[in-house]
C-alpha cells in the first residue's frame, strides 16, 4: 500500500499569467520541491487578481489540503490585493506589521518608506511571519497552513528554501521513489501492455507515459515513469516495463 502523504495546493495569482504576459515557473519549482520532500502536490490553480476568486480558491484549498502556497499579488500597486483578499477569506483584517517595517529600515536603510512601500507591510492579522536572510519581505502564514509568497521567481524560491522546516512531510516519511524508462517505440505500440501492468499494480505503483522531442539529437523518444513508496517494488516493475517496451533505464533528462 502507498504511504498516506500530506497534500498541498498551489495558487498562482495574477492577470499577467492568464494573459500570457508573464510565464509562470513557480508552480513547476514548487512541484519539484514538494515531491523531493515527500509531500503530494494535488492542485495547481491560476486565478486573476479578483477578490472574490482569491477568497473562494484559498479558503477551499485551505480546507482540503495540509499546505497551501500562493504566488503573486503582494506588491505595492493597485492590482496587488492578495493580502487583503486572503485576510477576508478567514475573517481577518490587515494591519501594519511592525517587524516588517523594522526589517525594511535595517536591510535597506536608505529606502524611502513612503505610503506605497508601507502598504507592503499591511499583512493579514494575525499571521505568522517567517523570515529569509537579506530580505525584509516576510513569508506570511495565515490560518496555520496558507503560505503567502511573492510572484518574483527568485524571491519565491529563496523564501521557500529558507523556511523548509515550516512544511515537512512528517516523521519518517520519505520521498516517493521514481524511475525513468526511455523507449523509441511509440505510445501506440505499448499502450495496451503498459495498461495491464498499471492496472495490476494500481495499489502500489503509478505509471505515466510522455512523448518527448530531444532537441539536441533531433530524436523522438517516449519517457515512462514508475513511481511508488516501496523502492524494491519500483525496481521490479521498472525492469518489467523495460522489457515490455524494449527500453533503457535513464534519468529525467534522457536514456
Amino acid at each position: 500500500m502507498r504511504i498516506k502523504r500530506k497534500t498541498a495546493a498551489c495558487i498562482i495569482i495574477g492577470n499577467e499569467i492568464l494573459s500570457g504576459k508573464v510565464h509562470d515557473s513557480n508552480s513547476h519549482y514548487l512541484a519539484q520541491l514538494l515531491f523531493n520532500r515527500g509531500i503530494q502536490l494535488q492542485r495547481v490553480e491560476v486565478i486573476p487578481d479578483v477578490e472574490g476568486t482569491i477568497i473562494e480558491s484559498v479558503s477551499s484549498a485551505s480546507r482540503l489540503h495540509d499546505f497551501v502556497f500562493t504566488s503573486g499579488g503582494i506588491g505595492c500597486t493597485h492590482d496587488d490585493i492578495t493580502y487583503d483578499s486572503i485576510a477576508k477569506a478567514f475573517g481577518l483584517t490587515v494591519k501594519e506589521h511592525a517587524e516588517t517595517i523594522a526589517k525594511m529600515k535595517e536591510i535597506q536603510p536608505l529606502l524611502d518608506i513612503d505610503g506605497a512601500r508601507r502598504r507592503m507591510a499591511l499583512l493579514p492579522h494575525p499571521c505568522r511571519a517567517l523570515w529569509t536572510p537579506e530580505l525584509w519581505v516576510p513569508l506570511a502564514v495565515v490560518n496555520g497552513n496558507v503560505f503567502i509568497l511573492p510572484g518574483v521567481p527568485k524571491l519565491f524560491r529563496m523564501m521557500l528554501e529558507a523556511n523548509l522546516d515550516a512544511f515537512d512531510a512528517g516523521e519518517g516519511v520519505s520521498q516517493t521513489t521514481r524511475r525513468f524508462v526511455w523507449t523509441k517505440q511509440g505510445e501506440g505500440d505499448y499502450a495496451d501492455a503498459l495498461r495491464s501492468v498499471a492496472e495490476r499494480e494500481v495499489e502500489e505503483i503509478e505509471i505515466g507515459s510522455y512523448p518527448k522531442w530531444m532537441a539536441e539529437t533531433q530524436e523522438r523518444w517516449c519517457q515512462i515513469t514508475v513511481e511508488g513508496d516501496d523502492e524494491e517494488k519500483v525496481k521490479l516493475v521498472t525492469e518489467e516495463v523495460v522489457g515490455l517496451v524494449s527500453g533503457k533505464i535513464g534519468d529525467e533528462n534522457g536514456p
